[in-house]
């Protein structure tokens, strides 16, 4: 269980670079430092359980084995959004 949780983790840090070199000079850290929980807690990990932890998607059939959704879709669209605003 503990080796599930580490994979997690680093899943979820990959996708936090990915959404911070798109805000790189466009967010203040103190903006950064409050988005990154915000994001993670209400973004990525109903993405990541959807996907992966047996939830409405993986119902549906979806398979995301190597990331594709989970960590660059939602990581891109974050940063695009976040970037734009």
């Amino acid at each position: 269980m503990a080796t599930m949780v580490w994979f997690q983790c680093v899943f979820a840090a990959i996708a936090l670079v990915i959404l911070a070199g798109s805000v790189l000079a466009r967010m203040s850290f103190k903006a950064w430092m409050m988005f990154v929980p915000l994001w993670l807690t209400f973004s990525y990990t109903v993405g990541a359980f959807s996907v992966w932890g047996g939830g409405f998607l993986f119902q549906w059939g979806v398979m995301d084995y190597s990331g594709g959704y989970v960590i660059h879709l939602s990581s891109g669209i974050a940063g695009f959004t976040a970037a734009y605003w």
